[in-house]
């Protein structure tokens, strides 16, 4: 177990340390939540309801969440690595776990950005319950994971 967890870290570790070299995955993130508030600012009419704003905060954080999983295999695809990446004495399930947290982390840095504008979009409605909106994103990261793990296993077998 303990060899297990050092792997799962060593190998989430690489994939934060090149994200902070490249800054590929991050970036796109980040001006891909504040395009979709940008264009759905406009797209909405003044007087939308609460349940279509809160909505927007969904879409956001999902196709932002696709658009990371997309990326989180890129550097090994383009290097031609995942081949001897699969071929590492680590357990697949330590590279799934690492490609998630990293991966995770980037959508949390994503959510950071977009929860204050949907906030500043909504009012004090959102801010009057932050609970109930954290265990929603909470949810949705859960989901996340759910995901990432259906896109590794794809990834492996490919």
């Amino acid at each position: 177990m303990r060899r297990y967890l050092g792997d799962t870290v060593v190998l989430a570790r690489k994939d934060l340390r090149l994200e902070l070299r490249a800054r590929d995955t991050l970036p796109a993130m980040l001006l891909f939540v504040l395009a979709i508030f940008a264009v759905f600012h406009f797209a909405l009419p003044s007087g939308s309801s609460r349940l279509a704003e809160l909505g927007l905060l969904w879409v956001a954080i999902v196709f932002t969440a696709l658009l990371g999983l997309g990326r989180a295999f890129v550097a090994e695809r383009e290097q031609g690595l995942l081949d001897a990446l699969v071929l590492a004495p680590c357990d697949r399930s330590a590279i799934w776990l690492a490609k998630g947290i990293a991966t995770f982390a980037f959508l949390a840095v994503a959510e950071i950005v977009a929860l204050p504008i949907v906030i500043g979009g909504v009012g004090a409605s959102v801010a009057g319950s932050p609970g109930k909106y954290l265990g929603f994103l909470a949810l949705y990261d859960a989901i996340f994971a759910l995901l990432a793990w259906a896109s590794f296993e794809y990834v492996v077998t490919e």
